[in-house]
């Protein structure tokens, strides 16, 4: 079961769970299962190309004078 980031919709509470793909997720700190999942980020955009943050350790690549994480 993969790890999934959530936030309540209820008392705003974030949170991550393993969760199957549809199913229903219930808040840990008010108990309410109006959740919303959330986008992970894994990864940072450099200019405008995205990047992933695992296996690479610098912007060699990247002509951005900024980077910023998504």
């Amino acid at each position: 079961m993969p790890m999934f980031e959530f936030k309540c919709e209820d008392c705003g509470h974030n949170f991550e769970t393993l969760a199957k793909k549809d199913e229903r997720v219930v808040c840990p700190k008010c108990n309410s299962d109006r959740t919303k999942k959330l986008l992970s980020k894994f990864g940072f955009s450099c200019g405008s190309s995205f990047k992933p943050s695992v296996g690479s350790s610098d912007c060699s690549g990247c002509s951005s004078t900024s980077c910023s994480p998504t």
